[in-house]
């Protein structure tokens, strides 16, 4: 009797056994059987869903900002990604690389979700569609088992109003928060020479925004300054603590100055519709000027000098007489300095035969160095010290394209964008710069050594 229940318990535990590696089996096949994401959307296991998440009204230039959302009740394999949109009369922004992973409960289920945004700025007013989006998936089960496909979104439309009357026809843009920035670097001189160079920074920087609308800065060219433009830095990112997307565009500018002038630079200015406020703003960087050696000369103010002329008037007569007396005396130098301008000239040119040579060395010093800005500068230092020579290196050098061509190569590398690595320039390019600067010095016949005489008379017939 006592083996005859043992047998019955063990025939029930078998059976259990049985049922539950049976149940097993049936789960493993119906799992097996979803061998298409369409068999996971069919059986709810994949809901896809694309939603506006501005509903406010929305104006041209607007973005128009749609969630895809993914949510899958098994693990991701990779991240999603969704297919081209084209949208008539707007920009659409290329969707960006990260996915935004979550897990969500839903009805006390968890499910695995997966998220991309679709930014579109429509240009004009309007009802916009957006056509269905393939959004490709790939699904975790079965112990990474990959299944892959793509589900689709539904077609979706939204509304654009007219543009605030005070913007029509006009180029803007739309904005919670947008600014101009201008940064400088400028020599440390507070007057500009022939040959310095400043650097700006342009820089234009706007939330809810996409440099894909962002406009380039405009600057233009100008006769007497050699311009060098760095490839605009163009950057977007998403600011987390604000949750905003925030976008960036710095345009850096090399201004040479190669001949005295007065040059303006014209203002910036961007015109922008502000969501916060519901206000038409300016964003504005004033017109910069740059005076360049004697390029502006001073202004005299009429009436300062004419209360001059009056106390002039009202002097002593004993005063006049020392004025006329020191006039006659200095018209008496001017008189003997001029008569021995070509002696002072030559004498000066001596003195300044050291200088020539301290700056030469320096310069040739400067390309060993390959401090190309400062090797530039001892080029305009030393044509300063040519008698008679001009302002520009490039017109004095025009007679002579071969070291045309080797000053723009030294302009490059000194104040290029330096995306240029082949460009080279050694010692003997150099001198042979230096060697056409001096080929304009005067030089004399003979040199003659000045003596200063009060002689009005002609000192060349004394014996």
């Amino acid at each position: 009797m006592l083996l005859s229940n043992v047998y019955q318990v063990r025939n029930k535990a078998m059976r259990l056994i049985a049922i539950i590696i049976s149940t097993c089996l049936l789960f493993v096949s119906i799992a097996s059987n979803a061998a298409s994401i369409d068999e996971l959307v069919a059986n709810k296991q994949i809901v896809v869903s694309m939603k506006l998440t501005n509903q406010t009204d929305i104006i041209p230039n607007e973005p128009a900002i749609y969630d895809v959302e993914v949510l899958s009740a098994s693990p991701f394999f990779d991240n999603m990604e969704l297919s081209y949109v084209d949208v008539t009369n707007s920009v659409v922004v290329p969707p960006s690389e990260n996915t935004k992973l979550d897990v969500r409960s839903i009805d006390g289920n968890d499910w695995f979700v997966q998220s991309k945004k679709v930014i579109i700025y429509p240009l004009q007013s309007g009802e916009f569609v957006v056509p269905n989006i393939a959004v490709k998936v790939s699904i975790n089960v079965n112990n990474n088992e990959k299944i892959a496909g793509a589900v689709s979104t539904e077609k979706q439309t939204f509304l654009v109003t007219e543009s605030p009357n005070e913007l029509q026809g006009l180029e803007y843009l739309v904005s919670s928060n947008l600014e101009l920035e201008l940064r400088k670097k400028s020599p440390e001189q507070e007057k500009l020479e022939v040959g310095h160079a400043i650097t700006q920074t342009y820089i234009i920087k706007g939330d809810d925004l996409h440099t894909l609308v962002l406009p380039e800065f405009n600057i233009p060219e100008f006769d007497g300054v050699k311009m060098y433009k760095k490839t605009p830095n163009k950057r977007d990112e998403f600011e987390r603590l604000a949750k905003i997307d925030q976008a960036s565009i710095r345009q850096e500018v090399t201004f040479i100055f190669q001949k005295d002038g007065y040059y303006v630079v014209p203002e910036q200015k961007v015109l922008w519709w502000n969501t916060k406020t519901k206000a038409v703003e300016e964003a504005i960087i004033a017109e910069q000027t740059f005076v360049v050696g004697d390029g502006v000369p001073s202004a005299n103010n009429d009436a300062t000098n004419a209360n001059a002329q009056k106390s002039q008037l009202s002097l002593p007569i004993m005063q006049w007489l020392i004025i006329l007396i020191i006039a006659v005396f200095l018209i008496a130098i001017l008189v003997a300095l001029y008569r021995h301008r070509d002696a002072m000239m030559q004498s000066f040119d001596r003195l300044n035969n050291t200088q020539r040579k301290q700056i030469v060395s320096k310069c040739l010093q400067h390309v060993a160095e390959q401090n190309h800005k400062a090797a530039m500068m001892s080029l305009y230092q030393l044509a300063s010290l040519i008698p008679g020579n001009i302002n520009s290196l490039v017109e004095h050098l025009k007679a002579s394209p071969k070291q045309q061509e080797l000053l723009m190569k030294l302009q490059e590398l000194a104040f290029g964008s330096n995306d240029k690595t082949d460009l080279t320039f050694s010692a003997e390019d150099a001198q042979q710069l230096v060697a056409a600067i001096l080929k304009n010095k005067k030089t004399g016949a003979q040199v003659k050594r000045f003596t200063f005489s009060m002689d009005l008379n002609n000192a060349d017939n004394k014996t």
